[in-house]
């Protein structure tokens, strides 16, 4: 019998020992606190346009194919001016040059959606504010397909024109 109850109490001394480690822990005596904090966007409106190399014309085909890329902010509204080196005075009709003062006529014409909607007509581009082509950002990349023809009569016709290399640099500028 004294073996059972010494026993025993070695069980109730190790099961004691256990709760007041376990009651004066570090763990035991942990606090709490909480706090809060927010989390906040701006979204600023912003546009940014990109072409691509260029065009180019040839005696078969007058006419060169290009594409613009324009990325506004959702719900933008953007618009693109076009102006080239050798503008005329309409400021649609644009002239590439050779540089020795031969110059061949084109006009620019782009249409702002993508695809093309069957039946869309092209819009003449250039510096004048009436030869913009705009639309409304979405946050990711809008295409604007651009087409330059060159002009096939007259004196600064593409037929007409001298041998040799004829450019011009159109800079596109995006409005919002």
């Amino acid at each position: 019998m004294f073996v059972k109850t010494v026993l025993w109490q070695r069980v109730a001394y190790f099961i004691l020992l256990q709760f007041l480690v376990y009651c004066v822990s570090p763990a035991s005596f942990a606090a709490t606190s909480t706090g809060s904090f927010s989390v906040n966007a701006s979204v600023s409106t912003a546009c940014t346009v990109s072409a691509n190399a260029g065009m180019t014309i040839s005696l078969g085909d007058p006419t060169g194919h290009n594409t613009l890329s324009v990325v506004c902010t959702n719900l933008t509204a953007w618009s693109v001016q076009f102006v080239g080196l050798h503008d005329e005075a309409d400021f649609y009709t644009h002239k590439m040059t050779n540089g020795t003062g031969n110059f061949i006529r084109y006009i620019l014409t782009g249409v702002a959606t993508a695809p093309i909607v069957f039946g869309e007509a092209p819009k003449r581009l250039g510096g004048n504010p009436t030869y913009n082509v705009s639309g409304t950002g979405t946050g990711v990349a809008q295409t604007v397909t651009l087409t330059a023809t060159a002009e096939t009569t007259g004196t600064d016709s593409f037929q007409y024109a001298p041998t040799g290399s004829y450019s011009d640099t159109i800079t596109a500028t995006v409005t919002f």
